[in-house]
Protein backbone atom coordinates (compact mmCIF):
# COMPACT_ATOMS: atom_id res chain seq x y z
CA UNK A 1 0.00 0.00 0.00
CA UNK A 2 1.33 3.35 -0.95
CA UNK A 3 1.69 6.12 0.99
CA UNK A 4 -1.07 8.27 -1.11
CA UNK A 5 -3.46 5.31 -0.75
CA UNK A 6 -2.88 5.43 3.40
CA UNK A 7 -3.72 9.33 3.17
CA UNK A 8 -6.58 8.89 1.27
CA UNK A 9 -7.88 5.99 3.39
CA UNK A 10 -7.14 8.11 6.85
CA UNK A 11 -8.97 11.26 5.60
CA UNK A 12 -11.75 9.22 4.14
CA UNK A 13 -12.37 7.88 7.43
CA UNK A 14 -13.32 11.69 9.13
CA UNK A 15 -16.68 10.51 10.79
CA UNK A 16 -14.32 8.34 12.97
CA UNK A 17 -12.48 11.04 14.11
CA UNK A 18 -15.22 13.59 15.31
CA UNK A 19 -15.34 12.13 19.12
CA UNK A 20 -11.29 12.09 18.84
CA UNK A 21 -11.65 15.93 17.68
CA UNK A 22 -14.25 16.74 19.92
CA UNK A 23 -12.17 15.54 23.43
CA UNK A 24 -9.00 17.06 22.54
CA UNK A 25 -10.60 19.93 22.03
CA UNK A 26 -12.75 19.75 25.16
CA UNK A 27 -9.69 19.40 27.25
CA UNK A 28 -7.72 22.15 25.10
CA UNK A 29 -10.38 24.56 25.99
CA UNK A 30 -9.89 23.55 29.65
CA UNK A 31 -5.76 24.18 29.79
CA UNK A 32 -6.47 27.80 28.38
CA UNK A 33 -9.54 28.72 30.66
CA UNK A 34 -7.43 27.42 33.44
CA UNK A 35 -3.81 28.89 32.14
CA UNK A 36 -5.59 32.60 31.71
CA UNK A 37 -6.79 32.37 34.79
CA UNK A 38 -3.80 31.13 36.09
CA UNK A 39 -1.72 33.96 34.40
CA UNK A 40 -4.38 36.62 35.39
CA UNK A 41 -4.16 35.53 39.27
CA UNK A 42 -0.05 35.93 38.59
CA UNK A 43 -0.59 39.46 37.10
CA UNK A 44 -2.70 41.01 39.40
CA UNK A 45 -0.35 39.60 42.22
CA UNK A 46 2.75 41.21 40.19
CA UNK A 47 0.46 44.48 40.64
CA UNK A 48 0.02 44.42 43.88
CA UNK A 49 3.54 44.00 44.53
CA UNK A 50 4.43 46.95 42.38
CA UNK A 51 2.02 49.38 43.76
CA UNK A 52 3.54 47.88 47.20
CA UNK A 53 7.24 49.99 46.10
CA UNK A 54 7.21 53.32 47.97
CA UNK A 55 8.89 56.40 46.57
CA UNK A 56 11.62 57.84 48.62
CA UNK A 57 12.70 61.05 47.11
CA UNK A 58 11.35 64.15 45.80
CA UNK A 59 7.76 64.66 44.51
CA UNK A 60 8.18 64.84 40.42
CA UNK A 61 4.86 64.82 39.87
CA UNK A 62 2.48 62.26 38.44
CA UNK A 63 3.11 59.98 35.97
CA UNK A 64 6.94 61.14 35.70
CA UNK A 65 9.03 58.12 33.87
CA UNK A 66 11.98 59.14 36.58
CA UNK A 67 9.44 57.66 39.11
CA UNK A 68 8.45 54.87 37.18
CA UNK A 69 11.80 53.69 36.25
CA UNK A 70 13.56 53.67 39.75
CA UNK A 71 10.29 52.08 41.07
CA UNK A 72 10.89 49.11 38.94
CA UNK A 73 14.87 49.37 39.38
CA UNK A 74 13.82 49.14 43.01
CA UNK A 75 10.88 45.97 42.65
CA UNK A 76 13.46 44.18 40.67
CA UNK A 77 16.01 44.61 43.44
CA UNK A 78 13.63 43.56 45.75
CA UNK A 79 11.48 40.97 44.52
CA UNK A 80 13.07 39.90 40.83
CA UNK A 81 14.43 36.53 42.15
CA UNK A 82 10.78 36.04 43.76
CA UNK A 83 9.55 37.34 40.50
CA UNK A 84 11.43 34.60 38.28
CA UNK A 85 10.82 31.56 40.83
CA UNK A 86 6.85 32.41 40.49
CA UNK A 87 7.20 32.25 36.67
CA UNK A 88 8.90 29.72 36.17
CA UNK A 89 6.70 27.95 38.79
CA UNK A 90 3.70 29.28 36.71
CA UNK A 91 5.36 28.24 33.35
CA UNK A 92 5.80 24.34 34.90
CA UNK A 93 1.99 24.15 36.79
CA UNK A 94 0.69 25.34 33.44
CA UNK A 95 3.09 22.80 31.45
CA UNK A 96 2.65 19.37 33.92
CA UNK A 97 -1.43 20.23 33.48
CA UNK A 98 -1.13 20.61 29.71
CA UNK A 99 0.56 16.79 30.16
CA UNK A 100 -1.84 15.49 33.19
CA UNK A 101 -4.70 16.49 30.77
CA UNK A 102 -3.45 15.02 27.50
CA UNK A 103 -2.61 11.87 29.45
CA UNK A 104 -6.18 11.58 31.00
CA UNK A 105 -7.94 12.22 27.52
CA UNK A 106 -5.87 10.62 25.00
CA UNK A 107 -4.51 7.90 27.01
CA UNK A 108 -6.94 6.89 29.34
CA UNK A 109 -6.51 5.02 32.22
CA UNK A 110 -4.31 2.23 30.45
CA UNK A 111 -2.46 4.87 28.82
CA UNK A 112 -2.05 7.59 31.05
CA UNK A 113 1.25 6.95 32.22
CA UNK A 114 2.39 6.12 28.20
CA UNK A 115 1.42 9.29 27.34
CA UNK A 116 3.04 11.05 30.46
CA UNK A 117 6.54 9.85 29.53
CA UNK A 118 6.56 10.33 25.97
CA UNK A 119 5.62 13.73 26.31
CA UNK A 120 8.05 14.53 28.99
CA UNK A 121 10.50 12.95 26.73
CA UNK A 122 9.15 15.14 23.73
CA UNK A 123 9.76 18.00 25.89
CA UNK A 124 13.01 17.61 27.61
CA UNK A 125 14.54 16.99 23.87
CA UNK A 126 13.16 19.53 21.96
CA UNK A 127 13.60 22.14 24.73
CA UNK A 128 16.93 20.69 25.76
CA UNK A 129 18.15 21.35 21.71
CA UNK A 130 16.02 24.33 21.33
CA UNK A 131 18.33 26.05 24.94
CA UNK A 132 21.45 24.72 23.34
CA UNK A 133 21.29 26.10 20.12
CA UNK A 134 19.98 28.79 22.00
CA UNK A 135 22.95 29.38 23.49
CA UNK A 136 25.14 29.11 20.79
CA UNK A 137 23.27 31.61 18.94
CA UNK A 138 24.42 34.53 21.62
CA UNK A 139 28.02 34.22 20.23
CA UNK A 140 27.38 33.84 16.93
CA UNK A 141 26.62 37.40 15.04
CA UNK A 142 26.25 35.33 11.67
CA UNK A 143 22.57 33.54 12.36
CA UNK A 144 24.11 30.26 11.01
CA UNK A 145 23.78 28.93 14.30
CA UNK A 146 20.14 30.13 14.55
CA UNK A 147 19.62 28.60 11.00
CA UNK A 148 21.31 25.72 11.84
CA UNK A 149 19.44 24.79 15.33
CA UNK A 150 16.38 25.60 13.90
CA UNK A 151 16.58 22.91 11.07
CA UNK A 152 17.94 20.36 13.91
CA UNK A 153 14.69 20.97 15.96
CA UNK A 154 12.54 20.81 12.89
CA UNK A 155 14.05 17.16 12.22
CA UNK A 156 13.95 16.35 15.99
CA UNK A 157 10.26 17.63 16.11
CA UNK A 158 9.55 15.26 12.95
CA UNK A 159 11.50 12.36 14.47
CA UNK A 160 9.83 12.62 17.92
CA UNK A 161 6.96 12.91 16.47
CA UNK A 162 6.75 9.77 14.26
CA UNK A 163 8.51 7.83 17.40
CA UNK A 164 5.73 9.15 20.26
CA UNK A 165 3.02 8.51 17.94
CA UNK A 166 4.42 4.77 17.55
CA UNK A 167 4.97 4.06 21.04
CA UNK A 168 1.65 5.54 21.77
CA UNK A 169 0.07 3.22 19.65
CA UNK A 170 1.93 0.16 20.86
CA UNK A 171 3.46 -0.47 17.98
CA UNK A 172 7.01 0.94 18.05
CA UNK A 173 7.60 -2.53 16.04
CA UNK A 174 6.96 -0.45 12.67
CA UNK A 175 9.37 1.66 13.10
CA UNK A 176 11.62 -0.98 12.24
CA UNK A 177 9.77 -2.93 9.32
CA UNK A 178 7.89 -0.03 7.80
CA UNK A 179 10.34 2.81 8.70
CA UNK A 180 10.64 4.26 5.09
CA UNK A 181 6.42 4.08 4.84
CA UNK A 182 6.06 5.77 7.91
CA UNK A 183 8.78 8.07 7.31
CA UNK A 184 7.10 9.25 4.05
CA UNK A 185 3.71 9.50 5.21
CA UNK A 186 4.56 11.46 8.41
CA UNK A 187 6.40 13.92 6.09
CA UNK A 188 3.79 14.34 4.34
CA UNK A 189 1.66 14.85 7.68
CA UNK A 190 4.32 17.47 8.81
CA UNK A 191 4.35 19.53 5.43
CA UNK A 192 0.92 20.03 5.87
CA UNK A 193 0.27 20.74 9.14
CA UNK A 194 3.46 23.64 8.86
CA UNK A 195 2.36 25.04 5.90
CA UNK A 196 -1.99 25.45 6.77
CA UNK A 197 0.32 27.07 10.16
CA UNK A 198 2.23 29.14 7.99
CA UNK A 199 -1.13 30.68 6.39
CA UNK A 200 -3.09 30.49 9.22
CA UNK A 201 -0.72 32.46 11.53
CA UNK A 202 0.89 34.65 9.03
CA UNK A 203 -2.22 35.93 7.30
CA UNK A 204 -2.93 36.81 11.08
CA UNK A 205 0.24 38.17 11.84
CA UNK A 206 -0.35 40.48 8.55
CA UNK A 207 -3.92 41.37 9.30
CA UNK A 208 -2.92 42.92 12.52
CA UNK A 209 0.01 44.63 11.22
CA UNK A 210 -1.78 46.25 8.57
CA UNK A 211 -4.79 47.56 11.24
CA UNK A 212 -4.35 51.19 11.86
CA UNK A 213 -3.70 52.01 15.29
CA UNK A 214 -7.22 53.14 16.87
CA UNK A 215 -8.25 49.55 15.39
CA UNK A 216 -5.62 47.06 16.12
CA UNK A 217 -6.26 46.02 19.35
CA UNK A 218 -9.95 44.69 18.22
CA UNK A 219 -9.00 43.45 15.00
CA UNK A 220 -6.52 41.49 16.93
CA UNK A 221 -8.74 39.77 19.08
CA UNK A 222 -11.31 38.86 16.68
CA UNK A 223 -9.09 37.27 14.56
CA UNK A 224 -7.23 35.15 17.50
CA UNK A 225 -10.64 34.41 18.10
CA UNK A 226 -11.21 32.70 14.88
CA UNK A 227 -7.58 31.61 14.49
CA UNK A 228 -7.14 29.52 18.11
CA UNK A 229 -10.47 27.41 17.45
CA UNK A 230 -9.72 26.86 13.93
CA UNK A 231 -6.38 25.79 14.13
CA UNK A 232 -7.17 23.93 17.71
CA UNK A 233 -9.74 21.75 15.08
CA UNK A 234 -7.13 21.57 12.77
CA UNK A 235 -4.30 19.90 14.61
CA UNK A 236 -6.67 17.67 16.76
CA UNK A 237 -7.71 16.19 13.03
CA UNK A 238 -4.21 15.87 12.05
CA UNK A 239 -3.56 14.23 15.19
CA UNK A 240 -6.09 11.86 14.61
CA UNK A 241 -4.71 10.99 11.14
CA UNK A 242 -1.24 10.23 12.52
CA UNK A 243 -2.92 7.64 14.65
CA UNK A 244 -4.78 6.08 11.60
CA UNK A 245 -1.95 5.47 9.88
CA UNK A 246 -0.05 3.43 12.10
CA UNK A 247 -3.33 1.61 12.74
CA UNK A 248 -3.23 1.27 8.77
CA UNK A 249 0.44 0.13 8.55
CA UNK A 250 -0.10 -2.15 11.79
CA UNK A 251 -3.13 -3.78 10.06
CA UNK A 252 -1.41 -3.84 6.87
CA UNK A 253 1.48 -5.87 7.96
CA UNK A 254 -0.38 -8.52 10.12
CA UNK A 255 -2.25 -9.49 6.99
Amino acid sequence: MSAGIILRSCFDQLNQHLRFIFLDIFWRCIWLVCSFLAATLFGLGLIAQLGSVEWEGPVLGAPSPIILITALRKFWTVYGATLLGQLGLLLLSVLVFWIVLEALFRGGREGFWVYVGTSVGRFFVLAGAAGFFGLLSLRDETGGTLLIGAVVIVGLWFMVSLLETAIRKDAIALIGVEFSKLVTVFGMLMVVEMFLAFVLWGSAFAAIKAASSSTASGIALAIVAVAVPFWMVLHSYLIAIRFSVIDIINKECRQ
